[in-house]
């Protein structure tokens, strides 16, 4: 059993605020850009990315540390190493895939593993190296949420109002992109600046939270919240709105939680916390969930039996 904390409690605390002020972003902005994913069908791309991202992360880090002497844990230098990783990652695949008979997921499935290996090679360099500041590297494997300073949450925000400008100014573009690559193309929009700003602004919506989940759970952050706003509306404007409140709700809830019960992380705690939200709109969102589903096929069935035994007594009746 475990006592829960008083919220004004909870929300007094500095460490604890400055961590679900953190997590509230990662989840609304992440949630809202898995959207685009998911509906182009590339879910797993997100799985590529954080993997990959780890190689940008400590590539990052030494090239900070050696060659310009300033802190590698920096959250802008390790933001943005993530985003150069699994930018490429994301290219690199999808060219895989078009230049080669190679299938989309084995093309994912091998930058995955060739990013991932070589960021765990840097790792364990780094680790055996003479590098200063090395110390807490590992946590932006498995994330610690808790550690996040008011610097980290103020590079969160940026970067999140930056993707927010994007999204609104090129809304119709990006839409238009998210259903048909090809028809969108046809329209003349210029898909040589299209493409690579949409992935640059996915990516960077899955690697922003890289610090508070970690870049092994990120993919959670980017996939079940629009997987749980889809059961409850068939427009990507609203499915992005709702992704990003379920988003953002599960990571304050899943903080609230990882502090009530005591020695849970934060991220993997977000991540059973947005699971039970995605089951929850699978069980019970009206017109597309379970439930209702098997509730619409009982009385269609049941009408169709009415009907037919309506069809038989007049029948009969006829004949007498």
């Amino acid at each position: 059993m475990f006592e829960m904390i008083n919220i004004f409690d909870f929300f007094g605390n500095y460490i604890y605020r400055t961590m679900t002020i953190g997590t509230f972003m990662i989840g609304l902005v992440s949630g809202s850009l898995g959207s685009i994913i998911y509906v182009r069908k590339q879910s797993l791309m997100s799985d590529v990315v954080g993997h990959s991202a780890i190689f940008g992360v400590m590539a990052g880090f030494i090239i900070a540390s050696t060659m310009f002497g300033i802190d590698g844990r920096s959250m802008i230098v390790l933001v943005i190493g993530s985003l150069v990783a699994g930018g490429l990652a994301m290219v690199l695949a999808n060219f895989i895939s078009h230049h080669s008979p190679v299938r989309i997921d084995a093309a994912m499935a091998i930058v995955l593993a060739f990013f991932f290996g070589g960021g765990m090679s840097l790792f364990s360099y780094i680790l055996n190296s003479t590098i200063p500041n090395r110390g807490g590297l590992s946590e932006y494997l498995f994330g610690n949420a808790s550690t996040m300073t008011w610097l980290d949450i103020q590079t969160i925000y940026g970067f999140g109002i930056i993707i927010v400008i994007v999204m609104v100014a090129l809304w119709k573009e990006i839409k238009l992109f998210s259903f048909d690559v090809a028809y969108c193309e046809s329209q003349g929009f210029p898909m040589k600046v299209l493409n690579p700003l949409v992935s640059a602004i996915v990516v960077l919506a899955i690697v922003v939270g890289l610090k508070a989940a970690g870049l092994v759970l990120m993919v959670a952050f980017a996939i079940i919240p629009p997987a749980a706003a889809r059961q409850w509306t068939n427009r990507l404007s609203t499915m992005m709105v709702v992704s990003g409140v379920i988003g953002a709700f599960g990571s304050v809830l899943g903080s609230y939680l990882s502090v009530s019960i005591g020695n849970i992380p934060t991220g993997p705690m977000i991540v059973i916390t947005l699971s039970g939200i995605f089951f929850f709109s699978l069980l019970f969102a009206p017109g597309r969930s379970v439930v209702m589903r098997q509730v619409v096929r009982r009385r269609k069935r049941k009408a169709i039996l009415d009907e037919i035994t309506h069809h038989v007594n007049a029948s009969q009746g006829g004949h007498i």
